[in-house]
């Protein structure tokens, strides 16, 4: 059984990479005491090919009476591989090795060969105390007490799920044990799964565990527990779409929970259940209730002809829901500028036009605190957890449907403490857009099921995977939690920034001028690059106003737009095209690549060109029309307008690039010598370095060693002659 948690990371030495390893030798050992001494001090860790225990060394494996054990190679990850081999050939001492290793941000660890056993890495450094349960009867519930059990639990390693082994979770039973219902030991299983059928018959002939209560046992467990498809209860409208649980180092219980409901009648039966739920916990309600709205400016709203105008003149009124939009009005939509919706469910397909998202802003972040608690006793541990939560989650709390009546968006939007406790319950969908309550839900239009999250805090260890109908989980919560908290956990986080790094990145989409008319709108490209060149940015980004250097005067509104990270303006659409992305519209606009002081000097394109003998042109009468109507806009120079320059210029294409990494293969090649250093010497390889010396070998001298390389990641193998 594991006995301690051995750091496999040679370099840099402040850092480490713990694994579960066998390292001291059996109480039954009375052989060499030098084994039992270097079994202690030496780390070569290696696997055995008979019982796939890893040993701390060679020596550990053989005072366990383990003969073949095969030793782990070491090797060699760097962040920037490629560069980091191509100075390899003039490495001449080490501190010239240890400089490339921290250039190139590489590691050197001891790891496992291929095909051996899988090792279990360390989460805390004294897993035995700090991490995993290693004491009986934590829970309080363990009542008939086995000398032997607990023995076990105190001395054995092997970690079994959040327990130092099999022994402590048997000695540390669960709520769950106590649900008042049959024995399962048998269960409907397919005919054509051999596999089960062998763990169903296992399940008939091996002996009962009450630790596995309500099921006979382990095999049981395994053939016919349900975990995430708990029978809901002979409801159709209702099922249990998710559930998981987290304990603290007492197992104190922390589940969250999701239950979908779908059909006409789906909030009744979801009042229905929550009503029947709030007296089994408490008559005491505590409402968070947030001063004001997060993510409402009103600087939107008020100005929001003057935005429209700027937007439309980079992205034209095809996508601006006010707009009249007929057969005989010129209107022109820029394709950069993507589409659009203006119906009410553009909330939940997340693509409401900008007017919307300026005007409406159908979007807030509430974190934890501003969602419904309920509680029997408040702890410590509760107020702890509470207010050290700063997730926030993005929810529509405005009515987009025209037609919405007044009490209806009243409920759905109204901060102020109401009497209906179903205005500060969250509803979210299947996609993960939350709405702040049913009546946000409904106002705009969502045909969606709807599903209702919660979080509940226990004192006590429930273990939910025991429980084979939700209505016993719902009776044990009412019977044994504190706390019960409406929080979407499941829900879309908000955005805190623009992520300027994934913006530059190669893949994505881009709008690219096609010198002949495109034979379809949007196209794929597959691109290939190297592995360490996949997660760099190679497009400018930009996310704030004048990084062009050129912009001598701006409306703060558009800078506003431009740099603000408010929700429903992180919701505008980027401007992407080949080598430059905006963040949006008014980024755009606020980065001219011309300087506006000069443009007066020339002659503006204020025509559209008519030219048919250009292949791609395409005759356009709005464009025209436009093009000599709308003012001009110096961000579009040379040209008078966004439609002087698309009439003239060749039309864009919708590239969508799939970017796939290289497969990078380097020859073999043998290296110099300074490769050829012992675990020791990396110990040591400050030291060494500032004395610019390698260890001498009292014996002899070592081989050199290959080097495979594929994929970023280097294995040195090493051999040794008399050393």
């Amino acid at each position: 059984m594991y006995n301690a948690c051995v750091n496999t990371m040679l370099y840099p030495k402040d850092e480490k990479l713990l694994y579960y390893m066998v390292a001291k030798c059996s109480d039954m050992y009375n052989g060499n005491q030098t084994i039992s001494e270097l079994c202690k001090t030496e780390t070569d860790p290696c696997t055995s090919v008979e019982s796939k225990l890893i040993y701390k060394n060679q020596h550990c494996a053989l005072c366990n009476e383990e003969i073949n054990c095969i030793p782990w190679e070491i090797k060699l990850v760097c962040l920037n591989f490629k560069d980091f081999e191509r100075s390899m050939s003039s490495f001449t001492s080490i501190a010239q090795m240890q400089k490339a290793l921290d250039i190139f941000d590489c590691k050197i660890q001891l790891t496992r060969v291929e095909q051996s056993v899988e090792a279990l890495v360390c989460t805390r450094k004294d897993y035995l105390h700090d991490d995993l349960v290693s004491i009986c009867n934590i829970t309080g519930l363990w009542v008939s007490y086995n000398e032997d059990i607990s023995w076990a639990c105190e001395n054995f390693g092997n970690p079994y799920k959040g327990f130092r082994n099999v022994f402590c979770y048997i000695c540390n039973p669960s709520r769950a044990n106590e649900q008042n219902v049959a024995l399962t030991e048998d269960c409907l299983l397919p005919e054509d799964n051999n596999e089960l059928s062998i763990l169903h018959n296992a399940c008939k002939t091996f002996p009962t565990s009450n630790r596995l209560a309500p099921f006979k046992n382990i095999y049981c467990y395994s053939a016919c527990n349900k975990e995430q498809s708990i029978e809901t209860d002979t409801t159709e409208n209702r099922r249990l779409l998710n559930i998981s649980e987290s304990n603290d180092d007492t197992l104190r219980s922390e589940l969250n929970i999701s239950i979908m409901y779908s059909g006409e009648n789906k909030f009744i039966e979801m009042k229905r259940f929550v009503n029947e739920l709030l007296p089994g916990l408490s008559a005491d309600l505590k409402l968070y209730i947030p001063s004001l709205q997060t993510g409402k400016v009103d600087a939107y709203s008020s100005y929001i002809s003057y935005l429209v105008n700027e937007y439309s003149s980079v992205c034209g009124m095809e996508t601006v829901c006010n707009s009249s939009k007929n057969e005989d009005t010129p209107i022109y939509g820029n394709p950069v500028c993507g589409e659009c919706t203006c119906n009410a469910e553009c909330a939940e397909s997340e693509n409401c036009c900008p007017d919307i998202l300026l005007n409406q802003q159908p979007y807030s972040c509430l974190g934890a605190k501003m969602f419904p608690v309920l509680y029997k006793v408040v702890t410590n541990r509760m107020v702890e957890f509470y207010e050290s939560s700063n997730e926030t989650y993005r929810i529509t709390d405005v009515c987009l449907r025209n037609d919405t009546e007044e009490e209806l968006s009243h409920n759905c939007s109204s901060y102020q403490k109401a009497s209906d406790f179903f205005t500060n319950i969250p509803v979210t969908t299947d996609t993960g857009n939350t709405y702040r309550n049913i009546y946000c839900f409904i106002c705009n239009s969502n045909k969606n099921d709807a599903i209702l999250q919660f979080q509940v805090f226990c004192d006590t260890c429930i273990e939910y995977g025991l429980f084979t109908n939700i209505n016993n989980l719902l009776d044990m919560i009412k019977s044994h939690c504190s706390k019960i908290s409406f929080v979407p956990v499941q829900g879309k986080s908000c955005r805190e920034t623009y992520n300027l790094t994934i913006a530059g990145y190669s893949g994505g989409e881009k709008y690219v001028r096609k010198k002949t008319s495109p034979s379809k709108f949007k196209q794929v490209e597959q691109k290939t690059i190297d592995a360490e060149d996949l997660y760099k940015p190679v497009k400018k980004v930009y996310a704030a106003c004048n990084r062009t250097d050129k912009l001598h005067a701006s409306h703060n509104l558009i800078e506003q737009v431009c740099e603000s990270n408010n929700v429903n303006i992180l919701a505008l659409p980027e401007y992407r095209l080949e080598k430059k992305v905006y963040k949006n519209f008014a980024c755009f606009i606020c980065n001219p690549e011309t300087d506006a002081i000069e443009i007066g000097q020339y002659n503006m394109t204020s025509e559209c060109l008519l030219n048919n003998s250009v292949e791609w042109y395409v005759y356009n009468w709005r464009l025209e029309i436009l093009c000599n109507t709308t003012k001009p806009s110096p961000r579009w120079y040379p040209y008078k307008n966004m439609y002087c320059s698309e009439c003239n210029l060749p039309p864009w294409e919708l590239v969508e690039v799939h970017v796939n990494p290289n497969d990078i293969e380097v020859d073999l090649q043998p290296y110099k010598y300074i490769f050829s250093i012992s675990r020791t010497d990396f110990e040591n390889l400050e030291r060494a370095s500032d004395k610019n010396i390698i260890t001498d070998c009292p014996g002899g001298i070592y081989d050199r060693s290959r080097v495979i390389s594929k994929m970023s990641v280097i294995v040195l193998q090493w051999r040794f002659s008399a050393c």
